[in-house]
């Protein structure tokens, strides 16, 4: 998903809280994302090993790369109150 273009860089850069749920052979991803608006300002880059999230809002943006098993696929994201929700599969 592509986010906007933001020609300055962020003034504030903020690790969201996170927590990772597994059960069986799925994943579920959960990042507090408070002053985001929706998904077009939420960045997610899928790797073979790890996942990215950037998200910005004006001068502060969210950062967080997280190593996960390999091979997951993204099956569903949802952003939703403040909190961006990802389900991964094996």
């Amino acid at each position: 998903m592509e986010m906007k273009s933001e020609s300055k860089p962020p003034k504030e850069l903020v690790e969201p809280e996170s927590t990772l749920q597994r059960d069986g052979k799925s994943f579920l991803l959960r990042f507090k994302l408070p002053d985001i608006r929706g998904m077009s300002d939420i960045n997610i880059m899928k790797f073979p090993n790890s996942l990215e999230l950037r998200a910005r809002i004006k001068d502060k943006m969210y950062f967080k790369l997280m190593k996960l098993p390999e091979n997951l696929s993204i099956i569903n994201q949802s952003f939703e109150k403040g909190m961006l929700t990802i389900e991964m599969v094996e």
